[in-house]
């Protein structure tokens, strides 16, 4: 069975929990506007499993964290995708320490004997989680707790920009201290290298502060 085949199949399973979405079978990707951004539900296949990304874009972050920290993406228009946000199902599973559930969040289909059996449990997971998720994170502070809170559930290589660039948006330099206090406490058993990239950025937000950028 085809790949675009299993994603049609899955997606018309779904359709009814994402009723304000609109969906792109080109990119297999559900795509809804909020205020100031855009919230994603995208289907993957990867080794015959199949899974879901998801996640959000706020405008005014990704604005301010590419101007502290350059470009996310070279390309003059990066494909539509979320990046403030980026979580991937196949990290939920009830062996995950990080991200217990009953259910896996992934789903092996070779033929159509898979689909009925993913379907049904997909259309759970978006009902139970993917879709309380993108609705509780809609707002720059509520980002920051999430990246905060959730290690090991969010996809996000640099999270600490992101915080950083949510500080300097909200204006809270309270927020900053205490933000890199924490990322230096996970940072302690990551490379030196690293260490002194999470300095450097946050001695670049701080230099920027006064700027109001």
């Amino acid at each position: 069975m085809k790949k675009r085949e299993i994603f049609a199949s899955l997606a018309a399973a779904i359709v009814p929990e994402l009723s304000q979405y609109t969906y792109f079978k080109s990119r297999a990707q559900f795509q809804k506007s909020l205020s100031g951004g855009t919230a994603y539900v995208s289907l993957h296949r990867g080794r015959g499993i199949v899974y879901f990304g998801f996640g959000v874009t706020l405008n005014n972050i990704e604005r301010i964290e590419s101007l502290l920290f350059g470009p996310r993406s070279a390309l003059p228009k990066p494909r539509p995708y979320p990046h403030t946000l980026v979580v991937t199902s196949i990290n939920l599973s009830p062996r995950n320490h990080y991200w217990p559930h009953a259910m896996d969040g992934s789903w092996l289909v070779h033929g159509e004997d898979g689909i009925p059996l993913a379907s049904i449990e997909a259309v759970a997971i978006v009902r139970e989680v993917i879709v309380p998720f993108i609705e509780g994170n809609q707002t720059p502070p509520r980002i920051r707790d999430t990246l905060l809170s959730t290690r090991g559930r969010i996809a996000s290589m640099r999270p600490e920009r992101t915080v950083f660039a949510i500080d300097s948006l909200e204006r809270r330099r309270d927020w900053l201290e205490a933000d890199l206090a924490f990322f230096e406490e996970r940072f302690q058993d990551y490379s030196q290298e690293n260490r002194d990239t999470l300095r450097s950025e946050y001695k670049t937000t701080v230099e920027s502060w006064d700027k109001r950028i």
